[in-house]
């Protein structure tokens, strides 16, 4: 809501000394580099600069709790009680196995997701949220 009456006021005042035509850049098509390609020289010497860099474990928690993830509530198919949680679909991915396409495909619609952990075979429900947020006609249909 912010960012829209924001602008609302920039379009309507349009400073001269405001490079930015649109006050939401590093979005979708707002990004300055929508659209274009990076040459392979360019690719090359940005893979170097990263080649063998190590990060510290507090880089790496700051990363983890840093990112925009969204739970992951595990049900039993059979019973809906709660198995599991994940903190992050990409945790989920590297804990089952399974790739993120295929957990998306069954994340909040009603299909069963199969997965063996340590061993032992799941039959879940994937739901982004708590089961007892969700509206009662989802449970029993």
């Amino acid at each position: 809501m912010e960012s829209i009456r924001e602008n609302y006021w920039h379009n309507i005042i349009n400073p001269s000394y405001n490079i930015q035509t649109i006050l939401n850049p590093f979005s979708g098509i707002n990004h300055y580099r929508f659209g274009k390609k990076i040459s392979d020289s360019t690719r090359s010497k940005i893979r170097q600069s990263l080649l063998g860099r190590i990060q510290s474990e507090t880089e790496k928690t700051n990363h983890i709790l840093g990112a925009h993830k969204k739970k992951v509530y595990c049900y039993d198919w059979e019973t809906k009680t709660l198995l599991m949680e994940f903190e992050g679909i990409r945790i989920m991915e590297r804990s089952v196995n399974r790739n993120n396409a295929y957990i998306r495909q069954k994340l909040d619609k009603n299909k069963p997701f199969f997965c063996s952990i340590n061993g032992i075979n799941y039959k879940l429900l994937l739901h982004l949220k708590p089961l007892w947020r969700l509206q009662p006609a989802f449970l029993y249909s």
